[in-house]
């Protein structure tokens, strides 16, 4: 999380915001993809604090900035 959230900070200061915007779309979205979701046995509070969820309300968040309602609404579902 800490190398994604550095790598956002980096970009926020990018001159071309929309250029920036896309390449954080692609980064949280790749990243998201790659993390296992936690068996769903897992005591809801690790569920909450796991890296998967972590990433993918990011990445849902950043889905819905740029008007991506459905794919934002799929990647809250995915995170239950």
């Amino acid at each position: 999380m800490r190398a994604l959230e550095g790598a956002q900070r980096l970009l926020n200061q990018a001159p071309d915001k929309t250029a920036a915007m896309n390449y954080q779309l692609d980064l949280y979205g790749d990243v998201f993809r790659m993390v296992p979701k936690p068996v769903s046995v897992v005591a809801p509070e690790y569920l909450r604090g796991s890296t998967y969820v972590q990433v993918g309300s990011e990445y849902a968040s950043l889905l819905r900035r740029v008007g991506r309602d459905q794919e934002a609404r799929q990647i809250r579902r995915a995170l239950r």
